[in-house]
């Protein structure tokens, strides 16, 4: 037996250091391919599944019906996705609004879809603030007394636009003095050179359910999570958006695909449509709507700023508001 020695010590020390370093390496190489094997197992279920654009195409829809004018998109080359480790779905994607003839940058929609949509969040943020500003639209009647609601008028906006020049187009929102069918809105609107983007509908608020947000002022009641006619958004098999309406020049057809897409989502868990996309209401408005039919109560439009002064001279519209103007974009 050899006499132990520094040298030997040292000579032990030293090939045992390396063997847990090269231990250590092929652990972390293990871990390393474990991890992308799982990364690349994870991507190929989500893809087969079309987890990604399923969640794309449902939240560009949750954003379009609640916010007046607002446009999601996923082919542009600014939308992301990734499934993270814990398989959360994460997307980004711009989202614009429509003024005159063009899509307008305004801001950006971030999407984080876990496995247990209670844990799921939307978030949307305006360019260079925290939230898309809405426009309010107030109910005709309070559906809790059935009595008529006076509206008002804004003058400061029809002074507006007498200020702006002729070579522009604008965005202008308004409730109307009475329910009526989004067919008929469009006809009382027809002589004018303006488009249609975006309708609040009343879907049985007070009477089928008690809406999330609403508020009340000078006996004017404005449902803050309600629902809106779209110009409609379609989807292929594999939910990649297939087709969209401009505008809601076809109102038969904008309604249709907009019942396809609500039975489309009732058809999912009930917790990735209330918890996910926040519609806490969706089966009750549904089943009023097919009752009732598509109701009203104010408009989203564009178009030229002369086009939207003659708006003033119409006896049913109350409550305006002026959004976004911009240089003239109109070749309809």
């Amino acid at each position: 037996m050899k006499n132990w020695n520094n040298d030997m010590e040292k000579k032990i020390f030293r090939k045992y250091r390396f063997t847990l370093v090269f231990r250590v390496l092929r652990i972390m190489l293990a871990v390393f391919f474990l991890y992308a094997f799982y990364m690349i197992v994870i991507n190929i279920a989500a893809d087969q599944l079309n987890v990604t654009k399923k969640n794309l195409y449902f939240s560009i829809l949750a954003l379009e019906w609640t916010t007046p004018n607002a446009t999601g998109s996923e082919l542009s080359t600014d939308t992301k996705s990734e499934m993270n480790f814990f398989g959360t779905n994460e997307i980004t994607y711009p989202i614009s609004k429509r003024i005159g003839t063009e899509q307008q940058f305004i801001g950006e929609a971030e999407i984080k879809k876990t496995f247990i949509s209670y844990f799921s969040s939307i978030n949307y943020s305006e360019q260079n603030s925290e939230e898309l500003p809405p426009f309010d639209f107030y109910l005709p009647k309070d559906p809790r007394t059935n009595e008529s609601v006076d509206g008002s008028t804004n003058q400061s906006v029809w002074k507006s636009l007498e200020q702006l020049p002729e070579g522009t187009v604008g965005e202008l929102a308004f409730s109307t003095d009475k329910y009526m069918s989004p067919k008929e809105l469009q006809s009382k609107l027809h002589d004018l050179d303006i488009m249609l983007l975006w309708m609040p509908l009343y879907t049985g608020e007070f009477i089928k359910y008690e809406p999330e947000g609403w508020s009340n002022s000078n006996d004017q009641i404005a449902i803050t999570d309600r629902l809106g006619l779209t110009p409609g958004i379609e989807h292929s098999s594999d939910y990649l958006l297939s087709s969209r309406y401009n505008s809601l020049s076809n109102i038969e057809s904008s309604q249709n695909i907009m019942l396809k897409n609500m039975e489309d989502l009732l058809n999912q868990t009930k917790s990735y449509y209330t918890n996910f996309l926040n519609l806490k209401h969706l089966q009750a408005q549904y089943e009023y709507i097919k009752e009732e039919g598509f109701i009203t109560y104010g408009a989203v439009v564009t178009g030229p700023v002369k086009e939207l002064k003659k708006l003033e001279d119409l006896p049913f519209i109350q409550n305006e508001e002026i959004g976004e103007v911009e240089l003239w974009n109109w070749d309809r």
